[in-house]
């Protein structure tokens, strides 16, 4: 059982279960907002961390999956039980592939509720101030002056972002699994082609 709930979590995306109890409610100041901006500071690095992740795991799937077209071009004419593996290994191979695309995709979503506008947010200020730097430098300085402002910003961004976050970690988990799996299989034909299966 400890092995399938290992593969469950690293299958699944963790859902959020539980509430947290409110913090104070207190104004923010100065201090506040600087830390508001190191947490999504943060949070980006993790972003980061996790399409670099994904970029290296393609990179490596892109290495296994030449190496297994060699194995299976000298191969020749194999068996049956060899063309099952091999064709195995290459849609898991493919898999992994779709795995790791799939968490490099851009997520882009914007609000079209003026009232819930980020101006931190690249797709809102796109969406809302195209081709209108000067409405848009104006619109920032009034939010960026009230704390309170700020902070609430600041805070949809990190939420966001952390969902980007999660949703890429979920992904990368998935696209080495898979790319551990058809190593396994790169293996076994090797092992097979050895073999003379």
């Amino acid at each position: 059982m400890a092995l399938l709930d290992w593969l469950r979590r690293i299958w699944t995306s963790p859902a959020p279960t539980s509430t947290l109890s409110g913090a104070s409610a207190s104004d923010p100041d100065a201090a506040t907002v600087t830390e508001a901006w190191n947490v999504l500071t943060n949070v980006n690095e993790w972003v980061k961390h996790a399409e670099t992740k994904l970029g290296v795991v393609l990179a490596f799937l892109g290495v296994l999956a030449a190496g297994l077209i060699t194995l299976v071009v000298e191969a020749g004419s194999p068996s049956a039980a060899m063309l099952w593996i091999e064709g195995l290994t290459g849609l898991l191979l493919l898999l992994a592939a779709g795995a790791a695309t799939l968490g490099l995709l851009p997520q882009f979503a914007h609000e079209p509720d003026q009232t819930k506008f980020n101006p931190l947010y690249y797709g809102d200020v796109h969406r809302h101030f195209a081709g209108q730097p000067d409405q848009y430098a104006a619109h920032l300085r009034v939010a960026l002056a009230d704390p309170n402002t700020v902070t609430e910003h600041l805070a949809r961004q990190i939420v966001a972002n952390s969902g980007v976050a999660v949703r890429k970690y979920t992904w990368a988990n998935r696209a080495i699994f898979l790319g551990f799996l058809s190593l396994l299989g790169t293996v076994a034909v090797v092992v097979g082609q050895a073999l003379c299966w």
